[in-house]
Protein backbone atom coordinates (compact mmCIF):
# COMPACT_ATOMS: atom_id res chain seq x y z
CA UNK A 1 0.00 0.00 0.00
CA UNK A 2 0.94 3.80 -0.18
CA UNK A 3 1.50 6.04 1.96
CA UNK A 4 -1.47 7.77 1.92
CA UNK A 5 -2.10 11.22 4.03
CA UNK A 6 -5.14 13.20 5.02
CA UNK A 7 -3.73 15.87 2.96
CA UNK A 8 -4.91 13.52 -0.25
CA UNK A 9 -8.28 13.28 0.96
CA UNK A 10 -8.01 16.81 1.17
CA UNK A 11 -7.31 17.27 -2.34
CA UNK A 12 -9.60 14.83 -3.57
CA UNK A 13 -12.74 16.56 -2.34
CA UNK A 14 -11.09 19.73 -3.98
CA UNK A 15 -10.97 18.51 -7.06
CA UNK A 16 -14.45 16.84 -7.06
CA UNK A 17 -15.81 20.89 -5.94
CA UNK A 18 -13.08 22.01 -9.34
CA UNK A 19 -15.16 19.22 -11.44
CA UNK A 20 -18.44 20.25 -10.25
CA UNK A 21 -18.74 23.71 -8.77
CA UNK A 22 -22.29 24.16 -9.86
CA UNK A 23 -22.45 20.74 -6.82
CA UNK A 24 -20.84 23.32 -4.32
CA UNK A 25 -24.28 23.97 -2.53
CA UNK A 26 -25.69 20.18 -3.13
CA UNK A 27 -24.77 17.66 -0.66
CA UNK A 28 -22.13 15.20 -1.06
CA UNK A 29 -22.21 11.96 -0.15
CA UNK A 30 -18.75 10.47 0.72
CA UNK A 31 -17.56 6.89 0.80
CA UNK A 32 -14.73 5.73 2.64
CA UNK A 33 -14.00 2.05 2.71
CA UNK A 34 -10.48 0.91 5.36
CA UNK A 35 -9.88 4.47 5.85
CA UNK A 36 -8.60 3.62 9.28
CA UNK A 37 -5.42 2.62 7.58
CA UNK A 38 -4.75 6.56 7.34
CA UNK A 39 -3.45 8.12 10.47
CA UNK A 40 -5.60 11.22 10.98
CA UNK A 41 -8.41 10.42 9.70
CA UNK A 42 -10.72 10.98 12.17
CA UNK A 43 -9.74 14.82 12.56
CA UNK A 44 -10.64 14.90 8.50
CA UNK A 45 -13.82 13.44 8.56
CA UNK A 46 -14.82 15.59 11.82
CA UNK A 47 -13.71 18.59 9.85
CA UNK A 48 -15.32 18.24 6.80
CA UNK A 49 -18.62 16.99 8.79
CA UNK A 50 -18.78 19.95 10.44
CA UNK A 51 -17.76 22.28 7.68
CA UNK A 52 -19.14 21.22 4.34
CA UNK A 53 -22.76 19.99 3.14
CA UNK A 54 -21.46 15.84 3.46
CA UNK A 55 -22.63 12.90 4.59
CA UNK A 56 -19.66 10.05 4.98
CA UNK A 57 -20.38 6.76 5.19
CA UNK A 58 -16.91 5.16 6.48
CA UNK A 59 -16.28 1.39 6.52
CA UNK A 60 -13.84 -1.13 7.92
CA UNK A 61 -12.08 -3.42 10.17
CA UNK A 62 -14.12 -3.79 13.36
CA UNK A 63 -11.80 -3.30 15.69
CA UNK A 64 -10.31 -0.06 15.22
CA UNK A 65 -13.82 1.38 13.85
CA UNK A 66 -15.60 0.63 16.99
CA UNK A 67 -12.64 1.98 19.26
CA UNK A 68 -13.41 4.41 22.00
CA UNK A 69 -10.86 6.46 20.71
CA UNK A 70 -13.61 6.98 17.84
CA UNK A 71 -16.41 7.94 19.65
CA UNK A 72 -14.06 10.53 21.44
CA UNK A 73 -12.57 12.24 17.80
CA UNK A 74 -16.46 11.89 16.62
CA UNK A 75 -18.84 12.72 18.97
CA UNK A 76 -22.48 12.99 18.65
CA UNK A 77 -21.30 12.46 15.01
CA UNK A 78 -21.62 8.72 14.72
CA UNK A 79 -23.99 5.94 13.89
CA UNK A 80 -22.92 2.58 14.13
CA UNK A 81 -23.68 -0.78 12.45
CA UNK A 82 -22.17 -3.70 12.89
CA UNK A 83 -23.05 -6.74 9.84
CA UNK A 84 -20.76 -9.45 11.61
CA UNK A 85 -20.65 -12.78 9.68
Amino acid sequence: MLPFETALLALVLAAYYEMYPQLKDETVYLFFDEIQNIPGWEKFVRRIHDTENVRINVTGSFSKLMSREIATALPGRTFSYCSCF
